[in-house]
């Protein structure tokens, strides 16, 4: 899992992608249940 993580993040900046808006919430609280 951690080479993917890796070889993604690799590729993103090889590409210069956008990584998009940070996510500031408490994912905790969005998940149901």
């Amino acid at each position: 899992a951690f080479a993917a993580l890796l070889m993604a993040g690799l590729e993103g900046i090889q590409n210069k992608i956008h990584p998009g808006d940070a996510a500031d919430k408490n994912l905790y609280d969005l998940l149901p249940g």
